[in-house]
């Protein structure tokens, strides 16, 4: 008996083995990189790239949410055309910030003059696009403009940040605060900048232009 319990105890130990390593084996689940949550994160990156169907003109605004520095900056780049046009860039702003992390995040952000841009934060979850992903006309009156992503999306939690107050126009308009950096992506200067279309921003921070080759060149 004891001669059979020490060949069941072998047999069970191989078996076992066997299952570690089919399990090892096993592909992980995709991850994000810079894994720090929203809400602990100290530095965000929100860009806003603006492609003009009618104007034909594109713009991206790139916001430096810097907690640690205490200091939100923003630079601007835009081009009158597409593809081969070069980029003209033009001039940076700078703002003194300070976070409160109570109920909610807030943010308060300082200008030159002393104008202070308050923001009230709130947690969404939101559908992002790869880096790469681009975006083809859609349906309906609006939406050949601002058109649809052509691949999967996924949510990920992230800050919304709206201005609260009387005075909002000496600060940035929403920021969109995630635990990687994000572009929001509006199909059409003249159209639809209030329903996000987000993406994430390339590792090297290039930027791709959103619209496939079905979108016309201008309207």
């Amino acid at each position: 008996m004891q001669a059979m319990r020490q060949i069941l105890g072998a047999v069970a130990v191989v078996a076992c083995g066997a299952c570690g390593a089919a399990s090892s084996n096993q592909p992980a689940a995709p991850a994000l990189a810079n894994r720090a949550t929203t809400d602990d994160a100290s530095r965000w990156v929100y860009r806003i790239y603006s492609s003009g169907v009618e104007s034909n003109e594109e713009q991206v605004q790139t916001f430096v949410v810097d907690e640690h520095a205490g200091e939100v900056s923003e630079t601007e780049q835009s081009r009158a055309g597409r593809d081969s046009v070069p980029w003209t860039a033009g001039e940076a702003k700078h703002w003194k910030l300070a976070v409160s992390r109570d109920a909610d995040l807030r943010l308060a952000l300082t200008a030159a003059d002393g104008t202070v841009s308050r923001y009230a934060c709130a947690l969404r979850d939101m559908a992002i696009a790869p880096a790469t992903a681009t975006r083809a006309p859609g349906t309906g009156e609006s939406a050949w403009k601002q058109g649809r992503w052509t691949v999967p999306t996924r949510p990920i939690a992230m800050q919304v940040c709206r201005p609260v107050g009387d005075d909002t126009s000496a600060g940035p308009p929403d920021l969109v605060l995630a635990p990687v950096p994000i572009e929001h992506v509006i199909g059409d200067d003249n159209c639809c900048g209030e329903s996000p279309s987000l993406r994430l921003v390339p590792a090297d921070g290039a930027i791709v232009p959103p619209h496939d080759k079905t979108f016309p060149a201008s309207n």
